[in-house]
């Protein structure tokens, strides 16, 4: 699903800046910024993975950089493609690297969405 974008402004020939990160990143239309999370449609920035998930899972808290943090509890995570970093040994990178239009997703639209997704099974 596309959304209008926050943080952006409309440069010359249908151009626009985002200013959400530090990248400022310059997008033409029909193109993406570096993230691939943010499209300029015809002079218009847009978010195309607002709402669509890549992962919505409940995990060991051990399996996140927490791992001290409350051993023996669990964690929910929650991710959207695209990424404005590029880190050399992302374990995530298929999804931090791709568009949202590229991949599959599955769209959690609402509150009463997420919290369905939400209802953790016992540890």
């Amino acid at each position: 699903m596309k959304k209008q974008a926050k943080f952006w402004e409309k440069k010359k020939d249908k151009k626009v800046r985002c200013t959400l990160c530090p990248r400022e990143c310059i997008i033409p239309p029909d193109d993406f910024g570096f993230c691939r999370a943010r499209k300029n449609f015809n002079g218009d920035l847009y978010s195309i993975a607002y709402g669509e998930t890549t992962a919505a899972n409940p995990d060991p808290i051990e399996k996140k950089p927490l791992y001290h943090f409350r051993p023996g509890t669990r964690v929910f995570s929650m991710s959207t493609a695209g990424c404005n970093f590029e880190c050399k040994h992302c374990q995530n990178w298929r999804l931090s690297q791709s568009s949202a239009e590229d991949i599959n997703t599955k769209r959690i639209g609402s509150v009463p969405d997420l919290v369905e997704v939400l209802v953790l099974p016992p540890p």
